[in-house]
């Protein structure tokens, strides 16, 4: 463990001397201590080059942070037993740097290599020197900074306590890719493993790299669930497999004819209010709702039919009055027969009926509540609860005969009211 800094200010000093054959010396700081050519016990020696004096001084104390990682990672190389011999001193140190601005980072604590500033330097020492063909001018800039035993084991702890919070770190971000509630959670353990990965180096770097995939494998399978749609409004949610999940991000929403009014997003159920006066009947007619999730973009058409809600009947052929029981000059218990076409697929409500012979002041009023749904003709029978005259109302005996009245219904979706006027009707009696 003593060899390597060994090693590094040996080459630090052959360095300097290197560089001595070519300048010469311009002006000191003072008499040039001993221990700028020697080890000192409890102390770093850095050594820093450069154009200017302040340059020089900030790469003196750079040199004293990268032995003192470098004397971190050697102490951590040869007492833990966690790394493998296929990692480096050099991959530790990297590790070491990384520990201590991500954790820092995170917690808000000073780290100690933060900490290192010209300001603790025991002692230093200086030479401006000038390059004897060139007449270039350096600086070197020689730092005694104090690091004894107490220092290093005091890094070595830090240095596994930020080991033990990543870990920790690591493990949190992979329960949340299964125990997410959000895209911004999936989001969230996504970033965190990808800085996790570029931190580790041993099997914890595979873990953190395999969530990362596992997070592009959960946004690959988010699709978009119709949570019970009307016309007007869409409602629906975000899925991955059964479970629903909320979404902070705003959707791109598209529609070939409507216009998109209200949004309420971001919860485990969205809705989308919509105007549809301005389309025209269209099997193509939708809302596109679209969301963009690194390279997936979930989406789903809604196709809607703007005559859903709507009622409309009209009254097809002849009337037919039939079946009745005839005595003396009345009929009773007569059934009527009418066949109404209706315009839209949606379920129609019939209300009531009234027939009217306006010349024999006869009128046959008749409550319903009857049901027809889908487009096309359907015939509605219902009994008169009259007695009816039969030489006024038959057409056997004059087939000209007409009849008035009123037929009432209402959408079942809606239920919005509505008449269609009976003026002149031609009937069929069979009495």
């Amino acid at each position: 463990m003593k060899t390597r800094p060994i090693m590094i200010l040996s080459l630090l000093f052959l360095m300097a001397h290197h560089l001595s054959a070519q300048f010469r010396v311009e002006e000191e700081s003072g008499k040039k201590p001993e221990w700028t050519a020697s080890l000192q016990k409890n102390y770093i020696i850095g050594i820093g080059h450069g154009e200017t004096l302040e340059t020089a001084r900030d790469k003196a104390m750079i040199n004293v942070k990268s032995q003192i990682v470098t004397s971190v990672a050697d102490h951590i190389s040869s007492s833990t037993e966690i790394y493998t011999q296929e990692i480096s001193r050099n991959e530790i140190s990297e590790m070491y740097r990384t520990y201590s601005d991500h954790v820092s980072s995170q917690s808000g604590k000073q780290d100690y290599l933060q900490g290192i500033s010209p300001a603790k330097v025991q002692d230093y020492f200086w030479e401006k020197l000038r390059n004897k063909k060139t007449g270039e001018i350096k600086y070197t800039y020689f730092a005694k900074y104090p690091f004894n035993t107490f220092d290093l084991e005091e890094l070595v702890n830090e240095f596994k306590e930020k080991d033990a919070l990543l870990t920790e770190d690591l493990k949190n971000a992979l329960n949340m890719l299964d125990d997410f509630e959000s895209v911004e959670d999936i989001f969230e353990a996504r970033r965190r493993l990808q800085q996790l990965s570029g931190i580790f180096i041993d099997e914890r770097k595979t873990q953190a790299i395999a969530g990362v995939r596992k997070s592009e494998d959960l946004f690959g399978s988010v699709y978009i669930s119709d949570a019970g749609s009307a016309l007007g409004k869409l409602r629906y949610s975000l899925k991955i497999a059964s479970k629903s999940l909320t979404c902070a991000r705003k959707p791109v929403v598209h529609s070939n004819c409507a216009r998109i009014m209200n949004r309420e997003l971001g919860g485990p159920v969205c809705t989308i209010d919509y105007a549809y006066d301005e389309c025209y009947p269209d099997p193509e007619n939708h809302i596109s709702v679209t969301y963009s999730l690194l390279n997936h973009r979930p989406g789903k058409k809604f196709y809607f039919d703007v005559s859903e809600d709507k009622a409309e009947i009209n009254l097809g052929g002849k009337i037919r009055i039939t079946d009745g029981n005839v005595h003396d000059e009345s009929v009773s218990g007569a059934r009527c027969t009418l066949l109404l076409r209706s315009k839209y697929e949606s379920p129609v409500k019939i209300t009531g009926i009234t027939l009217e012979w306006d010349e024999y002041g006869i009128i046959v009023e008749k409550t319903l509540s009857k049901i027809i749904a889908g487009q096309g003709t359907h015939a509605l029978d219902f009994t008169i609860p009259e007695k009816l005259p039969v030489s006024k109302i038959s057409t056997l005996s004059d087939p000209h005969k007409t009849v008035n009245g009123l037929i009432d219904y209402q959408s079942v979706k809606t239920g919005k009211k509505n008449s269609i006027r009976i003026y002149k009707r031609a009937y069929l009696t069979d009495f």
